[in-house]
């Protein structure tokens, strides 16, 4: 990435933290690999700590969501995650166990 492209993706991303983050915490969700787990895509940042990940190579892209409350974002990272691994309706994939698992109400 060049640093126009870096420089581009920080203020897109900056932009969209100020249309929807009004807290200095939130929660991020990027999209999953076939490889990720729960706490590669799930994971509590703030602005700089954010920014300084798209330095590193993150793209605006690349997030799912950024969400205020834990809850949302975990609930949105393992229903990607299931949807990733072909976990049928109503299941959702277990990083630990490896396999989709039915839902725990």
């Amino acid at each position: 990435m060049s640093d126009d492209e870096r420089y581009r993706e920080i203020l897109s991303v900056t932009e969209r933290l100020q249309k929807n983050i009004d807290t200095p915490s939130f929660w991020v969700v990027t999209n999953p690999t076939e490889h990720s787990t729960h706490d590669d895509i799930v994971f509590q940042s703030d602005t700089r700590s954010l920014i300084l990940q798209v330095g590193g190579g993150l793209r605006n892209r690349d997030i799912f969501g950024i969400y205020k409350k834990k809850t949302v974002a975990d609930s949105k990272g393992k229903h990607l995650l299931a949807m990733k691994r072909g976990c049928p309706v109503g299941q959702v994939y277990d990083s630990n166990k490896k396999r989709c698992i039915k839902k725990k109400r």
